[in-house]
């Protein structure tokens, strides 16, 4: 049976915190006035993360941050929509990047997906247990906790992300 909420009865800190203490397995889908946040936990730790704000995807992230070009990225999703892997997993099958920097890029990605849930007010929640995404993914593991700490740190400090952080 999947937990259901709002924000109001379960603040997005406390809901994180519940996954990654019990380390829970299953997917959290949350939506706000910004739009769906998809993200799946194995044993309490981040594995994937999605979001429907343009603003926040992998591809927006990797163009901005000069790695990636359109045309990789048409040549990426074609890999993905043919194969049924991920985008981190198919630009590492490509050669566009290392997989050591698509991590670190997907951390700093989920760390701003995470910045922007703790800035909303406003939302609702539903976490399914045991349910994860059908994708074939990079190994990202993302210890919740830490990066809520880091998050709201940076909140804080009014500070950018460094994604050469080892601690991230």
């Amino acid at each position: 049976m999947p937990l259901i909420g709002t924000f109001e009865t379960m603040p997005i800190p406390e809901l994180l915190q519940w996954i990654g203490i019990g380390r829970k397995t299953g997917t959290l889908q949350i939506t706000t006035d910004k739009g769906l946040a998809v993200l799946a936990f194995q044993e309490g730790e981040l594995t994937f993360s999605a979001s429907s704000d343009r603003g926040q995807t992998l591809s927006k992230l990797l163009v901005e941050s000069g790695f990636l070009t359109d045309e990789m990225h048409a040549q990426a999703r074609a890999v993905c929509k043919e194969t049924g892997i991920g985008l981190g997993k198919a630009l590492k099958d490509l050669n566009v990047l290392r997989e050591d920097e698509l991590l670190a890029l997907m951390r700093r990605k989920v760390e701003n997906e995470l910045l922007s849930l703790l800035q909303t007010e406003e939302g609702r929640f539903q976490f399914m247990d045991g349910d994860l995404p059908d994708l074939d993914l990079l190994p990202m593991r993302v210890d919740v906790t830490r990066a809520l700490l880091r998050v709201t740190q940076r909140m804080d400090e009014g500070a950018e992300f460094d994604q050469n952080d080892p601690d991230a």
